[in-house]
This record gives structure tokens, sequence and C-alpha cells, in this order.
């Protein structure tokens, strides 16, 4: 079953929640994975592709997390894993501004924390990925065994 959603708008969320548990009986673990980048230099980067990154990187990263949670809150708990990236914390040449949005979308994630432990989501993991090269496949792929470790300890 799949469902399309442009995560910038709160209805399309809600209708995928919904329909997330209308399809399988409840939602138990979300996964926040979209993103948007651009592979421009700092000053390069049009005010438009700004705006589109932060509203899908930061606007739709809250607003999935926030309506996943409320659904979770209400039926007993869940997951929250985040993917976030390696940019927000270790700048790279032309995709600078790409890591200021992911930046914010990691302290959304980190402030939401605390709040969703209270409501019942025993778990708001924040997993980083990773878009270097091809020649440094390890470390993307000791990123996402990271990831995947971490699903595998929260539903054991």
């Amino acid at each position: 079953a799949a469902c399309r959603v442009d995560i910038r708008i709160a209805a399309d969320v809600d209708a995928m929640i919904a329909f997330t548990r209308s399809t399988f009986g409840g939602l138990h673990v979300a996964v926040n994975n979209a993103g948007m980048g651009a592979q421009k230099d700092f000053l390069d980067t049009p005010l438009d592709t700004l705006r589109a990154m932060l509203e899908i990187n930061v606007v739709g990263t809250f607003l999935c997390a926030q309506a996943a949670a409320r659904e979770m809150a209400a039926h007993g708990g869940g997951a929250i894993v985040n993917i976030a990236s390696v940019t927000a914390e270790r700048p790279m040449d032309k995709i600078g501004v790409y890591g200021a949005t992911k930046a914010a979308g990691d302290a959304l994630i980190c402030i939401t924390c605390h709040r969703q432990a209270a409501i019942g989501i025993d778990r708001n993991e924040r997993v980083q990925a990773s878009i270097e090269p091809v020649n440094s496949g390890q470390a993307v792929l000791g990123q996402l065994q990271t990831g995947q470790t971490l699903l595998r300890q929260r539903f054991r």
C-alpha cells in the first residue's frame, strides 16, 4: 500500500496518518527521511532554493513528527526515527546551505525528544545519513548499519 503526500502541507500529513491507521491498524514506527538539497555554493544559492529546502527539511520534518507523535500518544506510544545528515555538523563544499537546513531540523528533533518521552514515545532516534562520494562507501554503510541496529534494538 502507498500514500502520496506532500510533507509541507499539514492536511496531507494528517491524511497520511489516517491512511496508515486504516491500512495497517495503527502507527507504531515513523521514519522522517524526506529531504531536499541543492549542490550550490552559498553565494550562488537562490532564496527560493533556500525556502524550498526549509519547507521540506524543517517544516516537513516538524509536521510529520508532530502528527506521528499525536497518533502514537493517543494509541500507546511508538518510535520516531529521524534521518539527519552529517552536513549539519560537518560543512561540505557546495552543500553548506543544505547542511544549515538539516542543522535546523536536527535542533527541532532534539527539542521534541523530551516532550515525546513524556507522552509515551520511548525512542526518538536521530540516525545520521551521508551523501559522501562512492569511494567512502564504507562510512555510509557503517551509518546505515547503525540505523538498522537502533531499529532492531527497539523492536526485539
